[in-house]
């Protein structure tokens, strides 16, 4: 199966695509597409109409965990519910890509690109405040719910 990385910035499409071409991930395909919104469109996209999981890779540009919160939840509304299978994932550098890459995105990368679908992976524990894995589900009682939303009470 294809997969896809998608980002918002070319330098880090073109960082991102060097650091998977050393780890031997030649065969995936890295796009950009110049801002957040178009990014994540695009990653849906992909997964709809080619019936292959996308990850989106963004800069947070923070580091703050409740900021870090509403971009998971950003992102959850965004994406909709689409089967697991082919759901686009989230990656977020924090605060940026070009300073997470050597630490953790490329092994984030490559679990993905394996196969992996992350319902595993904890999302918010203060040891990992730094990394973001959101799967999207369409499963309202999924192993995620309640730490991907914002309290809107």
């Amino acid at each position: 199966m294809m997969r896809f990385v998608v980002t918002e910035k070319e330098s880090d499409a073109a960082l991102l695509r060097k650091c998977l071409d050393d780890a031997g991930w030649d065969d995936v395909v890295v796009n950009f597409r110049g801002s957040k919104m178009k990014a994540i469109s695009y990653a849906k996209t992909i997964s709809i109409n080619e019936d292959a999981p996308a990850a989106v890779v963004l800069n947070a540009n923070t580091e703050d965990e409740d900021e870090l919160q509403v971009l998971r939840s950003e992102f959850q509304d965004l994406i909709g519910p689409l089967p697991p299978d082919i759901a686009p994932i989230l990656v977020l550098g924090a605060p940026t890509i070009a300073g997470m890459v050597d630490e953790q995105i490329i092994e984030e990368l490559e679990s993905f690109l394996s196969g992996g679908r992350f319902g595993t992976v904890p999302v918010c524990p203060a040891a990992v405040a730094r990394r973001t894995i959101v799967p999207s589900s369409s499963n309202p009682k999924g192993p995620f719910v309640g730490r991907l939303r914002r309290n809107r009470a």
